[in-house]
């Protein structure tokens, strides 16, 4: 109830499908969670549906509903009293399924982007009509993942959401998640799906991007400080975004110019010289199809008249770039 109740859109059915599989597998052993997972994405729609009592709504025929329809609580009172009285339709619950929660929707996408599959980039696959469509590392096509784009451009907004306590009980899983290489693959989703999500915008006369984690791993007060300081999950970001972010967002046709150059490369990060960024960057490791590496004068830190970045474009021949 906790997905419909607090989606940031309404959810198709089949998003809703995947996600409520999703978390009645999450933290069981393998053959118990294949189990749980099969019970649910297997089930008929109109079956599905009936778990979600009358509470929820669905526009479209609900005796014969599609996986396109969307659903949503029958009025907005609903919500105020689900808020209000979370534990109303849990009481006779073992598993805490039907308690209503911010959380599970929070949970439910940072699990979705941090599976396995995703800890490789996508990869272009040329169709047959001069086309292309996107594959992960099992070669399936990710336009058939029909969770992966919701999950991309709200999980941020949804861990916003939570509670202090939720936070902090889910805080070691996104730190986990932001520093691996399953996040590069988010953010290629995000470009490739998600118009506008490294555009830059002017707020207040200032030039701001977009948040792209929430407000609670950005800033953090240290114990010798009441301040709050910038992390170092923020600059690192923002470092790629003043570095890359022509490659990711051309900044301006939002995909309405068809000869914008942007086109041609867009949800191609593994173009990025990620290890260029040195050593201690989060994104160092993430995936590129260049050997790229730093070179430094000395030891010690850096002045920017000192840094240098190389590219080995071949083996006989290696490009050294020197930024002022």
């Amino acid at each position: 109830m906790s997905l419909v109740a607090f989606a940031r859109r309404q959810l198709r059915l089949e998003e809703l499908q995947v996600a409520a599989a999703i978390l009645a597998s999450h933290g069981k052993k393998k053959k118990a969670a294949l189990d749980a997972t099969r019970s649910i994405s297997t089930l008929p729609l109109k079956a599905f549906l009936v778990r979600y009592t009358t509470l929820v709504e669905v526009d479209g025929n609900t005796l014969d509903p599609t996986p396109t329809d969307t659903c949503r609580l029958v009025h907005s009172s609903v919500l105020e009293f689900l808020n209000q009285k979370p534990l109303t339709l849990d009481n006779d619950s073992k598993d805490h399924q039907l308690h209503i929660s911010r959380f599970a929707l929070a949970n439910v996408c940072l699990i979705y982007l941090a599976r396995p599959v995703y800890a490789q980039v996508l990869q272009k696959q040329s169709l047959p009509d001069d086309t292309y469509t996107w594959v992960d590392s099992t070669g399936a096509t990710v336009d058939k993942q029909v969770f992966s784009q919701y999950a991309a451009k709200y999980w941020v907004r949804h861990l916003q959401d939570l509670e202090k306590k939720e936070q902090d009980q889910i805080r070691g899983r996104v730190e986990a998640f932001v520093s691996s290489n399953s996040f590069q693959t988010c953010m290629q989703i995000q470009s490739i799906w998600v118009q506008g999500r490294f555009d830059v915008y002017y707020v207040h006369s200032k030039l701001n991007c977009l948040r792209s984690l929430p407000e609670w791993l950005i800033r953090s007060c240290s114990s010798d400080s009441k301040r709050p300081t910038i992390t170092k999950y923020w600059s690192d970001y923002l470092k790629l975004m003043r570095d890359w972010r022509t490659l990711l967002s051309c900044g301006g046709c939002h995909d309405s110019d068809p000869d914008c150059s942007y086109l041609t490369f867009r949800g191609e990060l593994d173009r990025i010289w990620w290890t260029t960024f040195g050593p201690d960057h989060l994104f160092s490791d993430f995936q590129s199809r260049y050997t790229s590496f730093r070179l430094t004068e000395s030891e010690g830190t850096l002045t920017c008249s000192e840094r240098f970045e190389a590219l080995n474009v071949s083996k006989e021949r290696i490009v050294v770039v020197r930024l002022e």
